[in-house]
């Protein structure tokens, strides 16, 4: 059989090849052949299906091929695997996956260790070898790789794995990082296709004494280009540019050189899905609104920006997964309803991929309310909820004062003001009040706490600060849930990690597993009671029941 697709790398880079067989919808396999190595990616209607090479099949044996440097290609069209799909992931996280993998491992050399005895449960395989490499003592990622056999990549791939079920552990910071400016300065690259908004930027920049601008770029072109140059700890991103625009600029960053990356934009934000599009989808780590006049005290502004920027600079790159884009409309949507308990949800840095993660999983019967905070200035945060409520099983609304809560809704706050919750006639109710006026998330937790006791829920996700400790008490001391994201999947892992270190967590979760670790423990909760929970038919107006949940 001819094939109809054929050359070398690096002539052509497989991701490329990649997506002209996504595009052209082609059935087939596609045979990759270097010095040392063979391996197959099979195609059907130019989705990859699943891969092989070697001792490997599936997901790591495809990250595995699309990293190879070197070799020749050629696809054959209509040659069939024969075996069911073993990857349900889109060809473009895979590929993104597969590049940030490929970048870590070669870029760092992290020490692990294990951390507990798990060995003899896990089925024989590449991951029982490298956990069995670090039994005894701990060892580099380089080390391991020599010992076991395997590439880096592999390595690298497996103890992620084992971080996330608790096996493993780093011991030690990978010091083998990219070099930074001699002065220890944090180096940022903008691209941003105005030359009056680059020079207002490099002088809002480096106002901080902390921050150095390495270069400029007027479109994404030009920008990838000093990327590979110039490597900077960050990148700004504007949106709306000529040649390449910042939503095709950021894939190419995340597949080339994975770089913390903030898009800043002037965009109103009645046109903001394609900003919240691009960090949910293509990995940005936050969005920045380029300071003005109308929006008022520009000095405040300077300052959220720098922060939020020197936050960005260091988020963990490990913890950014892509988000499979969610169904337009959920398989079943929450009622709205008596509300019995609440969800109070603390987030800061990547709480955007956080939040679709957790409310696309949220179960519809669950007849709670969701009180989440957000890094937003009102107007966004109102255009975020629009976009957020398109695929939540429960409703998104900005929290309004006064409003009574109920089941099936989230209400989020943004960062101008802070919210709690009061009793009330009508039930518990949301005050919301100016940020002026000092309420901590850990103010509302107690708040909860008072009013839910044991149906009251601590979410702690990707964010920095500890201003959530004493909040998680008062929801430990009513007999309440308390949760907290898996470090290692987070952004900006410091609050989880802070919250799990105070002993205050009964678990930490992966966001799209918070449905059933939540469901598991308010179960048993619910089951117990506590007497000093305050009697709901007091606080909230009576109405019939709808349904025999398990959570009722």
């Amino acid at each position: 059989m001819i094939p109809v697709l054929a050359g070398q790398i690096p002539d052509f880079d497989l991701p490329q090849i990649v997506s002209i067989l996504e595009y052209a919808r082609m059935s087939g396999c596609l045979r990759v052949l270097t010095p040392n190595d063979r391996g197959i990616l099979h195609f059907h209607d130019g989705n990859l299906t699943t891969a092989e090479t070697g001792e490997l099949r599936g997901e790591l044996a495809a990250m595995a091929i699309l990293s190879w440097p070197e070799g020749n290609f050629s696809f054959l069209k209509g040659v069939s695997s024969g075996r069911p799909a073993e990857i349900s992931r889109s060809n473009q996280s895979l590929l993104l996956e597969a590049m940030r993998l490929l970048d870590e491992s070669l870029r760092t050399n992290p020490v692990f260790t294990a951390t507990r005895k798990g060995r003899e449960s896990m089925p024989a395989g590449p991951g029982r070898r490298v956990l069995s490499a670090v039994s005894s003592r701990a060892m580099s990622l380089s080390q391991i790789a020599d010992a076991t056999g395997l590439s880096r990549l592999e390595v690298y791939y497996h103890f992620e794995h084992l971080e996330a079920e608790g096996l493993a552990k780093r011991v030690e910071p990978g010091a083998e990082t990219l070099p930074v400016a001699a002065d220890d300065r944090l180096r940022i690259l903008i691209v941003d296709d105005s030359n009056l908004m680059q020079k207002a930027l490099t002088r809002l920049y480096e106002t901080d004494p902390g921050i150095t601008v390495i270069g400029t770029a007027s479109n994404g072109q030009e920008g990838l280009e000093a990327l590979a140059r110039l490597k900077p700890d960050i990148v700004s991103l504007d949106l709306y540019m000529p040649v390449m625009d910042g939503v095709a600029t950021l894939k190419h960053i995340m597949l080339s050189q994975p770089t913390p990356t903030v898009v800043v934009t002037s965009a109103n934000p009645e046109s903001l899905d394609l900003t919240f599009e691009s960090i949910l989808r293509f990995g940005a780590i936050d969005f920045i609104t380029k300071p003005s006049k109308s929006r008022g005290d520009i000095e405040g502004q300077t300052r959220s920006i720098l922060t939020r920027l020197r936050k960005a600079a260091k988020v963990n790159l490990r913890g950014l997964r892509m988000v499979q884009p969610p169904p337009s409309v959920p398989g079943t949507r929450a009622s709205r309803g008596r509300c019995q308990g609440a969800v109070i949800a603390a987030a800061g840095t990547g709480a955007c991929l956080s939040y679709m993660q957790v409310l696309t999983s949220l179960p519809a019967d669950l007849p709670f309310a969701v009180i989440g905070s957000l890094p937003f200035p009102d107007d966004f945060l109102r255009a975020f909820v629009a976009y957020l409520g398109k695929s939540a099983t429960f409703s998104v609304e900005a929290a309004e004062d006064g409003k009574p809560l109920e089941s099936g809704v989230c209400y989020l706050v943004g960062s101008e003001q802070t919210v709690r919750i009061v009793p009330s006639e009508a039930g518990p109710c949301l005050t919301v009040v100016p940020k002026t006026t000092f309420l901590s998330v850990s103010t509302l937790m107690a708040g909860a706490a008072r009013i839910f006791g044991h149906r009251s829920v601590g979410l702690v996700l990707s964010g920095s600060g500890d201003d959530v400790i004493d909040g998680l008490a008062a929801i430990r001391a009513a007999g309440g849930v308390t949760l907290a994201q898996l470090p290692a999947s987070c952004v900006d892992p410091e609050q989880p990690e802070l919250a799990i270190e105070s002993g205050l967590v009964d678990r930490t979760v992966l966001p799209n597993h918070i449905s059933g670790s939540l469901s598991q423990l308010l179960m048993s909760r619910l089951m117990k009671g506590t007497p000093e929970t305050p009697n709901l038919e007091e606080m909230v107006k009576t109405c019939p029941e709808e349904s025999a949940s398990p959570y009722r």
